[in-house]
């Protein structure tokens, strides 16, 4: 007889609300869905915003992270670590997209001042500047100001094969990338799901604050019920006029089709804050797993649907009402181009989006 699963008490099925998964990636996505993150994002790109420029009465402030500097790095590195749940996915860009991080390479990539992120970035000892790693954090379990490592690396595994089961039903997850908000550390990029990502987070939740999963507390920064990833964060003030070139990326790609993301790998371990690889190898995930096999008929049930939220960065989230965003905005979903656009060189050498991972 088939040996019973190692949690059995997790052993759930996800029922997402948003409609059928097809293997048609323009199909995955619904209005409704769409409504609930139009409204969320919109109300997050003016609250920043606002926050930012003290309401249009001050010089643009951004929070600088002075830890992610040169001075740290070139000294050893940057210790902080969270836990998480986290995915390197697979981007692929828009003619939009390209333009946008041609130019985001041709304005920063060589400020001291500015971490870039990209798939495939430059180690730190063969680029004179800071680069991250592009990377989609699903939510922190505990954050950098409270994660309290395990000693014990068998406990470790344990907790992260629990998690595992959480995502037991969940297909492939596709993002599609929609925008740019200026968020008060730099630059996110965000996107509408193809699935009910909450619901997963949740479950998680569940599991972490009920002791079904062992090992750890939950202690999250923040309630995480969004798609996004960092693009770009500050490090110092750097030349004068950065903010407003960083404000003026996202006016204008605010609301653009950058393209869409894979995610159908998770991680559960600590992350630092810019994912690369000589600090994941200090730090490796606790457990990964592949996500997605067979597709599944996912159904609608109104009378079940998620509660409407908002999202307020390190914040929280608390109730709102239903966004009431016309489903005219949504963008629809395109495959890149194969068209290469040559950035115009900011200093002697350029950096190609190739050259970092892009595709």
């Amino acid at each position: 007889p088939p040996l019973p699963p190692p949690f059995p008490q997790l052993a759930r099925r996800l029922r997402p609300p948003f409609g059928s998964f097809s293997s048609r990636p323009e199909k995955m996505f619904s209005s409704k869905t769409d409504s609930m993150y139009h409204g969320i994002y919109s109300e997050m790109r003016s609250r920043n915003l606002n926050n930012i420029t003290g309401g249009g009465k001050a010089p643009p402030t951004f929070n600088i992270d002075t830890k992610m500097g040169h001075h740290t790095f070139r000294g050893g590195g940057d210790h902080r670590r969270c836990l998480s749940m986290y995915s390197f996915p697979n981007i692929t860009l828009s003619p939009t997209g390209r333009q946008l991080f041609n130019e985001l390479n041709d304005l920063f990539s060589h400020d001291p001042s500015v971490v870039l992120f990209s798939p495939s970035p430059p180690s730190d000892t063969s680029s004179p500047n800071i680069w991250g790693r592009l990377h989609w954090t699903l939510m922190q379990i505990q954050g950098f100001n409270s994660y309290t490592p395990q000693t014990s690396p068998n406990a470790n595994e344990t907790f992260g094969k629990c998690i595992e089961t959480s995502f037991q039903s969940a297909p492939e997850i596709h993002v599609r990338l929609t925008g740019i908000i200026a968020v008060g550390t730099g630059l996110v990029m965000v996107g509408l799901p193809s699935y009910d990502v909450n619901s997963l987070r949740d479950t998680v939740r569940e599991s972490v604050k009920s002791g079904e999963c062992p090992g750890y507390d939950l202690k999250e920064p923040f309630v995480n019920d969004i798609c996004h990833s960092t693009v770009l964060r500050l490090t110092g003030d750097g030349d004068v006029g950065l903010a407003e070139k960083v404000l003026d990326i996202a006016r204008r790609y605010g609301e653009a089709d950058l393209g869409s993301m894979k995610v159908d790998r998770v991680n559960v371990g600590e992350a630092s804050w810019r994912m690369m690889d000589a600090e994941l190898e200090k730090t490796p995930a606790f457990w990964s797993w592949k996500i997605g096999g067979e597709e599944e008929e996912l159904t609608t049930d109104e009378s079940e649907e998620d509660e409407n939220v908002d999202v307020k960065a390190g914040g929280g989230r608390t109730p709102r009402t239903p966004s009431g965003s016309d489903d005219s905005q949504s963008t629809s979903f395109s495959e890149s181009d194969s068209e290469t656009l040559t950035p115009q060189p900011a200093t002697p050498r350029v950096i190609r989006l190739e050259d970092v991972g892009w595709k």
